[in-house]
């Protein structure tokens, strides 16, 4: 237990329609400064992230000393085929409040409203390697649902000049099969209601012949994540995916590429595999079905 750990005062556990954004984000970098992945979010980065993920202040709880934030679990909110579902945009305890079981019962608090707000299922992401938490959300009657895997690499400095884009918008992708162009299920971040709750920050890249869509690629256009990349069944292969590589690089200020929560297994996890992306770290995601 940390030397500066404060007793566990009686806590209030209230939703967040009036909670600042300053107040969750200072409770945010307090909790994930020792975690096992690095986290650097600045207070805009913080914010363009809720928006992504659909925040929903009214349905995410905080747990408060007077006014200071000891623990938090930020959702969002999305219909998705006819059903509510939130999702684990962020749950963290404060260093001061660790180790006393404050994520436990924030979680059973939460767990306990979803009925009376109409949720249908609580669908989140948790390291590979943290078991702790595996076990917390087992507990509460979360179960694996699949495996992400989470690749990045390296290039030399972006090819924009030797690769035109072919993209004209969103709409291209209106008439276009989606599902039979990936090889997985996007996950929350990565669904297309994530880029368009903030089209601005991302390029979409489409690779046409003939009037054919053949694949089409998202990256954001500063720190190159790959929210999605699709190719045609006809035109399925290593080399395609490579081309689209090539094209998204040069639509981002990152000179790396990141793949978030690629499903285990997969074609796009074989593929990035093969052209010597490098994984980095896995993660479970994990489903909670509100009786």
């Amino acid at each position: 237990m940390l030397a500066n750990t404060i007793n566990m005062p009686t806590l209030t556990h209230h939703t967040l329609e009036h909670t600042p954004l300053t107040t969750i984000h200072r409770a945010f970098v307090d909790a994930f400064s020792e975690y096992e992945v690095k986290i650097e979010m600045p207070i805009e980065k913080l914010a363009e992230m809720l928006t992504t993920r659909s925040f929903s202040p009214a349905w995410s709880l905080g747990a408060f000393d007077g006014e200071a934030m000891a623990g938090f679990i930020l959702l969002g909110a999305r219909q998705m085929a006819g059903e509510t579902v939130v999702y684990d945009v962020a749950t963290g305890v404060t260093r001061a409040y660790q180790q006393q079981g404050l994520g436990d019962r924030l979680l059973k608090d939460l767990l306990a409203r979803l009925p009376a707000w109409g949720v249908d299922s609580f669908v989140l992401e948790v390291l590979e390697h943290n078991t702790a938490a595996q076990k917390l959300y087992r507990r509460n009657g979360f179960e694996i649902s699949r495996k992400f895997n989470c690749y990045q690499k390296s290039f030399d400095a972006p090819q924009a000049e030797q690769i035109p884009s072919s993209s004209r918008g969103a709409e291209d992708l209106r008439a276009l099969d989606l599902p039979a162009y990936l090889s997985f299920a996007p996950s929350w971040q990565n669904a297309l209601e994530s880029v368009q709750n903030n089209p601005g920050q991302y390029h979409l890249e489409i690779i046409r012949e003939g009037g054919e869509v053949h694949a089409y690629g998202i990256v954001h256009k500063q720190r190159g994540d790959v929210m999605q990349l699709g190719v045609a069944p006809a035109c399925r292969s290593t080399a395609e995916v490579a081309g689209m590589i090539a094209r998204l690089r040069a639509h981002t200020l990152s000179e790396r590429l990141v793949f978030l929560n690629v499903e285990a297994g997969s074609a796009l996890d074989r593929d990035l595999l093969a052209l010597g992306f490098e994984n980095t770290v896995n993660q479970y995601e994990m489903v909670y079905q509100v009786a």
